[in-house]
């Protein structure tokens, strides 16, 4: 599972749970209509950046300083009705480059977007900024990131029964 950087918050010292606790909107309902399911708690949840100007970045734990491949799937669900002046867009950037169309979350369903031939090392960054045309910052639900590691043991324990 990916991380989301607090460094976008303008809190100091920012647990993850205080993070969750402060910067977290909800919604009633939403539609799961994504091939992946993710439970609905998930998505009735959003984390937006306090500062209007910040991101969000997403951490990859676990790679190492070389490219790995990597797989990635990001949940949005605009988690409050927008009037007609406001517009939710944003974009994933890969490295300070654009890497997605733009995203708008849709209000009452979910959307997934996948990525599943990129690479990603320790230094790779990943950053949701909003588009020039959106009045809104960028959120996310939740986000799954799967990399190829290294075999974590030798097989079954000979002492398991």
């Amino acid at each position: 599972m990916g991380r989301i950087n607090t460094s976008g918050c303008d809190m100091q010292h920012a647990t993850v749970r205080q993070l969750i606790e402060n910067n977290t909107v909800s919604m009633n309902f939403v539609s799961n209509n994504v091939a992946d399911n993710p439970p609905q708690a998930v998505m009735q949840n959003a984390i937006i950046p306090t500062s209007p100007t910040s991101g969000i970045t997403l951490l990859i734990p676990g790679v190492s300083s070389a490219e790995v491949p990597i797989y990635l799937n990001m949940y949005f669900s605009e988690v409050t009705e927008l009037n007609s002046a406001q517009k939710r867009s944003f974009r994933l950037y890969k490295d300070n480059q654009p890497f997605s169309e733009p995203i708008i979350p849709p209000y009452g369903n979910a959307l997934e977007v996948s990525f599943s031939n990129i690479t990603a090392s320790s230094s790779t960054t990943l950053i949701l900024l909003a588009t020039t045309d959106s009045t809104l910052r960028p959120l996310i639900n939740a986000f799954e990131i799967f990399h190829k590691s290294d075999v974590l043991t030798e097989g079954t324990n000979s002492k398991d029964g």
